[in-house]
């Protein structure tokens, strides 16, 4: 193998081991989604409290991400559902995720286009669709313009 996409807990100690990291999506100057909460737009009008739940719950973790004083309790929970062993590799993830997590949940039109552009590459079909129309922000939009 010449080269992997891999994430930061277990890029670190490769590069440790003299690897060399090609591109950090997290900083490169490219739109990027790397994460993302999906689902049919049906199920929005359906239970629009359940979606703001979710979304809440989600802003809620990346808040308690992002105190100092949870830095023990989110570096033992990357250990254990990572199941690193050692607690360097957990500090690695958590100064990570201290840059990349946003309270700004808003999806960005840039970065679905890109997603979109590649997914095309494999399936044809999806060059029919306008990826900005599979956007909904309207819920995340309220909850931001609420002040929560």
């Amino acid at each position: 193998m010449q080269a992997s996409w891999i994430g930061y807990t277990f890029s670190e100690p490769l590069k440790k081991k003299g690897y060399t990291a090609l591109v950090d999506l997290g900083r490169a100057p490219i739109p990027y989604m790397g994460s993302s909460l999906v689902t049919r737009r049906q199920f929005v009008r359906q239970d629009p409290k359940a979606i703001e739940g979710i979304i809440k719950g989600t802003l809620d973790a990346v808040r308690f991400i992002a105190r100092p004083e949870n830095k023990t309790a989110v570096t033992q929970t990357i250990m254990k559902h990572l199941r690193l062993s050692r607690p360097e590799e957990a500090e690695a993830s958590y100064r990570v995720i201290q840059n990349l997590y946003s309270n700004d949940l808003v999806p960005q039109a840039a970065s679905v286009k890109k997603i979109h552009q590649i997914l095309s590459r494999a399936n044809p079909n999806l060059r029919k669709m306008n990826p900005v129309e599979v956007i909904e922000d309207s819920l995340i939009l309220r909850i931001h313009a609420s002040g929560y």
